[in-house]
């Protein structure tokens, strides 16, 4: 037999799955609600992106209650 140690790497790769960014919008009786959800490298990233979306959505439809 083979005196050397056999090694087998398996590498699974697959396309990103997560949102870098969601956006859920409800209308409701009193006008809209909206979530949203973001993602990326770091926080500061993330919180920067949230306030502009949220202020585009304020803008759009209105401040959530």
């Amino acid at each position: 037999m083979c005196d050397q140690a056999k090694e087998l790497i398996i590498s699974h790769i697959y396309g990103k799955s997560e949102e870098t960014c969601k956006v859920k919008l409800e209308k409701n009786s009193k006008g809209f609600n909206y979530e949203l959800s973001m993602s990326g490298p770091d926080f500061a990233t993330c919180i920067k992106a949230i306030e502009e979306a949220n202020k585009i959505m304020k803008e759009a439809y209105g401040k959530v209650e």
